[in-house]
């Protein structure tokens, strides 16, 4: 079930909202009851260096 929470009410407990949001609960936030934004997990994602580098030289050689 989502949470919606008014901006207001996040400024206030956004320390709350963050370790909610973290726990795995959906959180939006509305104004004037409509919705505005979600708060989300940031995802990370591996990173591969040089992976442009030798695309980029294979895609010379055709």
């Amino acid at each position: 079930m989502t949470t919606s929470v008014d901006i207001r009410e996040a400024t206030t407990h956004l320390s709350r909202l963050l370790e909610r949001m973290e726990a795995g609960e959906p959180i939006t936030f509305v104004r004037a009851g409509k919705p505005v934004a979600d708060l989300v997990p940031h995802l990370r994602t591996g990173i591969v260096f040089g992976t442009l580098a030798l695309l980029s030289a294979l895609d010379g050689r055709r």
